[in-house]
Order: structure tokens, then sequence, then C-alpha cells
């Protein structure tokens, strides 16, 4: 007994592979969508300006204001006393933070070109494969009817053969042959 092939969807198939490719091409340590990326790019863009000069803080109450008034002069001479030490060490810092924000940014726009582009390759890919089963479909379509008129014609010459041998035993054993 032939059970009949049942063909899968293409379609389908294809879709539930998009998304596998998809979620294995996610960058993991960088979050789960675009919008993390770029959250975490600005927050690092903010703290790449290294400087030297930085805001005094006070502590809130009474305590706060009268050590932040007594400690405000020291604080700024101590710190342009110590600038020429300090800042080139933070221009090196700087230009450093630069330089690997702008390796993320090539690494990440390189990914997504990447990205894009496998997409491309494998959406083509798809359409050249879809293409080819239709092709193959009708060639495999064009056989069958083919091979139904060759069945036909093979049916129809074998009724012919068995009418004339049917006709040669109906025919006496003493007559001549005749046709």
């Amino acid at each position: 007994m032939d059970t009949p092939v049942r063909e899968p969807d293409v379609d389908v198939l294809m879709s539930l592979l998009h998304a596998e490719v998809d979620a294995s091409m996610r960058p993991s340590g960088l979050g789960s969508a675009p919008r993390d990326w770029q959250a975490a790019r600005i927050e690092a863009g903010r703290h790449a300006q290294v400087s030297a000069d930085r805001p005094f803080h006070r502590r809130p109450g009474r305590f706060g204001r009268v050590r932040s008034a007594v400690t405000a002069v020291p604080k700024f001479v101590i710190r342009k006393l110590l600038r020429w030490y300090v800042e080139p060490l933070a221009a090196e810092q700087r230009a450093f933070n630069i330089a690997v924000l702008r390796l993320a940014d090539d690494i990440a726009a390189w990914t997504a070109a990447m990205h894009d582009a496998e997409r491309a390759r494998r959406d083509q890919d798809v359409a050249r494969r879809r293409d080819e089963r239709d092709r193959l479909a009708q060639e495999f379509h064009d056989i069958e009817q083919r091979l139904d008129a060759h069945r036909t014609e093979a049916a129809r010459l074998l009724a012919r053969l068995e009418e004339r041998l049917q006709a040669v035993e109906r025919r006496p054993a003493d007559r001549p042959d005749v046709r």
C-alpha cells in the first residue's frame, strides 16, 4: 500500500531558518536589541571625555557647607599646581577612549553590513531554490503527462493485440491464414 508523500512547506521552513539564523547572529554580549547597543554607546561617549577638571561636590547639610567653604581654596590651588602632571594623562586617556569608541562603531557597522549581506545572499539563495523547485515540479508534471500518454497508447496497443490474439484463437485450425 503506497502512502502519499507529503511535501514540506518550504516557506514555513525558510521562515523558521531565517529566525534561527537571525538569533544566532545577534551579538550576545551587546544586548539583545539595537536600542540597548545605542544606549550603551551614548553612555560610553559621555564618559569618554576624561579631564583633570572635575566639579567640587559638597555634602548636604550645614557640615557639608562649612567643609566645602574651608576646602574649596586649597583644592583649587592644588588642582592648578597638579594640572601640568595630570592633564597629559587625561588627554591620552581621552584619545584612547575615542579610538576605542570609533573601533566599536566600526565593528558595529561592519557586523551590520555583514548581516545585511548574508541576509541578501540567503534571500537570493531561497529565491533560486524556489525557482529550481518550481522548474523541477513543472518538469515532473510534463514527464507525468508524457508517461500518461504513453500508458494510454500502450493500453490501446495492448487491447488491439488482445483482439488480434482472440481472433487468431477463434479461427479454425484447418483454415489458411487470411489477413
